[in-house]
């Protein structure tokens, strides 16, 4: 993924899958708060669980919340 398609989903609420070092996959629904570069990790989605790497994202797509 490129950090321009990643920055479409800041300020949303996302569904993120992702590989770990080893591959496996994991998935969160997330709060996207910012894409930014970090030195010796490269480009990262910051979100509300913590950073993912977006070299190891698999999937994103936005989650539309209904209104209770």
């Amino acid at each position: 993924m490129l950090v321009a398609q990643a920055k479409e989903f800041i300020g949303q609420t996302c569904e993120v899958t992702w590989a770990d070092r080893y591959g496996n996959r994991t998935s969160e629904t997330v709060s996207v708060d910012d894409v930014t570069f970090v030195p010796m990790y490269g480009a990262c989605i910051l979100t509300s669980s913590g950073d993912i790497r977006l070299d190891r994202v698999v999937e994103i797509s936005a989650v539309f919340l209904e209104a209770a």
